[in-house]
């Protein structure tokens, strides 16, 4: 006999002519309702993304699936994996998936999908210079160091994935360099506050050293980063501390005992206090795996233990050998993202939700990452045990340009100053493109327009379309109406001393005027035309002669 996915059948090959009808009648010897390999995780995403939810289910074929949000059927919805193309807020929610066969059905954990509206940038370091004055550097002690415009392509890291033309800079931060005493630092943007929702987004690569997968002495050290500080202390639970907000921690490693209460390899804290998973905030369990890198949540994540780049093995080999445990987020750059929605705080990585917050309570409004050796333990190797973030950003929902005043219907003499204005409000500030019946006008992409020397081909509609991130809006059109120039008036004709007659006249700033001539006051024939800059104009009406000779002006052709 041979099996499939738990389910034993008897090989063709073995059968005797007599065993065929037998056989044909009971090919599967295990009756197995559906059951759950692996159940589908909670997911974050960016409006506009896309993810997949997916799940391992085995039991007897044939297997029929059908996913649910907030317990309703999807339609069309009955693969073992879900995806969502262009996430929207409509898609937010809870995931659950239906397995059924003959002999049964199961039905998985819930997942619970959360989109961000779309967001903006309100304030960002890539560290690709010193940008050290901007920051508050807080440390527990000495015992700790720091570099900002650090060019980690020195140990064999490749550029973070949200860098720009590749650039290698970042920040380095190390903990209990000498002393064997638990240490930490955090660092936080000097002058910042952060109302509302709001996101802090960034690269992290956590180095450790081995050799692995066990790792080194004193290797198990914490990246640390969370929002609702001050900004003015060490975030941690060491001697003294004086933590505020809400935070999180992950090892590069795995090296956290999975029984431990007072730690763990991913963690939640408010303030000085580490969270329990009994309270129910790990997306991962109530029970203590949930902070430990065995739990199948961070095993999904991190399904492949890596090992160190293969220059920091050339060049430290009797540390940097052999790869890392599953579930362990070292040697590897990680999408980071704690997050404020309310009085909620999340945190999110490489799209997949830790832990979750709720009915937080913010007494600060600021920002920090940091870097924390929860063990007196001193590094076997100090040159690879460090922490990086790039790309620090925090971000903010966009909102999408309104209008609080429209355009409005100009009137204007030809040759005048035709302005057109709107006021508009947006996050991040909107961009603007103003048309002239229908086409648009190369360089107008102010929330003013002018048009200029106006003629009469010039009049029609104008209108403005405002665009940012989270959308555009169009504005009403404004009719522009083109009105007659005044009338010129001749106010003095001179006789020069070439016995030729020099005529003035006035009229509108810049408006353009038809001469004419005739001998008869009947018929007219064109005789020049003329700007009058600055209201005034002048011309040569020709030699003085017997005969009778008239001129006019006109405001138009």
């Amino acid at each position: 006999a041979a099996g499939y996915n738990g389910v034993s059948f008897w090989d063709a090959q073995e059968r005797t002519p007599d065993m065929n009808a037998a056989v044909a009648a009971a090919t599967f010897s295990s009756n197995t309702p559906p059951f759950f390999l692996s159940q589908p995780v909670s997911r974050v995403v960016d409006s506009g993304g896309s993810l997949s939810l997916a799940s391992g289910v085995s039991g007897t074929p044939p297997l029929h699936f059908q996913w649910l949000l907030n317990g309703a059927q999807i339609s069309a919805a009955t693969n073992a994996t879900f995806s969502v193309v262009n996430a929207q807020a409509a898609n937010a929610g809870n995931y659950s998936l239906v397995v059924t066969n003959f002999y049964g059905s199961a039905t998985s954990s819930v997942a619970w999908l959360m989109v961000y509206p779309i967001q903006t940038t309100v304030f960002s370091d890539a560290f690709d210079s010193n940008s050290a004055a901007g920051w508050t550097l807080n440390t527990s002690s000495a015992d700790n160091r720091v570099i900002f415009n650090y060019d980690y392509s020195t140990m064999g890291i490749p550029s973070a994935p949200h860098s720009t033309s590749g650039t290698t800079r970042g920040l380095r931060m190390e903990a209990n360099l000498t002393l064997g005493v638990v240490a930490a630092v955090s660092l936080s943007p000097i002058g910042q506050s952060f109302a509302g929702d709001h996101r802090l987004h960034f690269d992290m690569w956590i180095n450790a050293n081995g050799p692995f997968p066990a790792g080194g002495g004193g290797s198990t050290e914490f990246l640390t980063a969370g929002l609702g500080t001050v900004g003015n202390r060490v975030e941690w639970t060491g001697s003294g501390t004086s933590a505020d907000g809400f935070y999180f921690s992950a090892d590069g490693e795995g090296g956290v005992s999975s029984t431990s209460t007072t730690s763990g390899d991913y963690c939640a804290y408010v303030g000085p206090t580490l969270q329990n998973p009994a309270t129910g905030i790990y997306a991962a369990g109530t029970t203590t795996a949930a902070r430990d890198n065995s739990s199948a949540l961070y095993q999904t994540v991190f399904p492949i233990g890596l090992s160190a780049p293969a220059l920091q093995q050339a060049n430290y080999p009797a540390n940097q050998t052999g790869a890392m445990i599953a579930g362990t987020a070292g040697f590897a750059w990680h999408d980071v993202i704690v997050s404020r929605r309310g009085t909620t705080v999340d945190w999110a990585i490489d799209g997949f939700r830790f832990a979750t917050i709720s009915n937080a309570t913010f007494t600060a409004s600021n920002v920090f990452v940091g870097f924390w050796d929860p063990f007196s333990s001193l590094s076997a190797n100090t040159n690879v045990n460090f922490g990086l973030v790039d790309n620090v950003r925090v971000e903010v929902p966009a909102i999408a340009p309104a209008f609080s005043r429209q355009p409005t219907n100009v009137a204007v003499k030809v040759a005048g100053n035709a302005t057109f204005t709107v006021a508009a409000s947006g996050l991040p500030a909107p961009a603007y493109q103003w048309f002239f019946n229908n086409s648009p006008i190369v360089g107008a992409t102010n929330a003013a327009y002018t048009r200029s020397n106006v003629q009469t081909n010039d009049a029609g509609n104008y209108f403005v379309i405002v665009t940012n991130v989270a959308g555009s809006i169009t504005s009403s059109n404004a009719l522009l109406t083109i009105l007659p120039a005044s009338p010129a008036q001749f106010q003095l004709v001179n006789l020069q001393p070439d016995q030729t007659l020099q005529l003035t006249g006035s009229g509108d700033s810049g408006a353009t005027y038809f001469i004419e001539t005739s001998t008869n006051l009947i018929s007219w024939t064109p005789f020049t035309n003329l700007v009058a800059t600055n209201g005034a104009f002048t011309f040569d009406a020709g030699p003085v002669t017997n005969l009778q000779q008239f001129f006019r002006a006109r405001s138009g052709p």
